[in-house]
C-alpha cells in the first residue's frame, strides 16, 4: 500500500513539473472596453497570435499551454490588434502578471507601455 501511495505521489509531482501552462494577467488603463489584445511570438517573420483575450474594465486575461511546436520560455509582443504599439516580455509557465497604460492617437493605440512581473506563487 504504501508503494503504491509513493508511486502515485511521484507521478503527481513529475506531471506537475512538466506543466506548460501559462496565466497572463492585465491591467492596462487607457484601453476600451471591447478591445482586443494578442500574443504574438517575437521573429522576424508575420508570425499568427498564440492567444487573444477581450479588453472588460482594462483588464484581460490569458490562459493556455506552450505545445511542442513553440519554445518555453519565448519572447512574445503584447499587442492591441489592428494599432501600433507593443509591449515584449518572456511568456513561460506559471502566473504572470501585466500593468501599464495605452496612450490613443486617432482612435488608434500608439504606444502601449507596461511591465510585467511573475506572481510569488509561480516563483515557488
Amino acid at each position: 500500500m504504501k508503494n503504491v501511495l509513493f508511486a502515485c505521489l511521484l507521478c503527481m509531482l513529475v506531471c506537475s513539473c512538466n506543466s506548460r501552462q501559462y496565466k497572463v494577467e492585465g491591467n492596462v488603463a487607457g484601453l476600451d472596453d471591447g478591445t482586443i489584445v494578442q500574443l504574438v511570438p517575437m521573429s522576424h517573420d508575420n508570425e499568427s497570435p498564440i492567444a487573444e483575450a477581450t479588453v472588460n474594465g482594462g483588464k484581460f486575461t490569458f490562459k493556455g499551454e506552450i505545445g511542442d511546436s513553440l519554445p518555453m520560455p519565448i519572447c512574445v509582443n503584447l499587442m492591441v490588434k489592428d494599432s501600433y504599439g507593443v509591449e515584449t516580455f518572456m511568456l513561460e509557465k506559471g502566473d504572470i502578471t501585466i500593468e501599464g497604460k495605452a496612450t490613443k492617437a486617432d482612435r488608434q493605440v500608439q504606444c502601449l507601455q507596461a511591465a510585467s512581473r511573475r506572481s510569488r506563487q509561480a516563483l515557488q
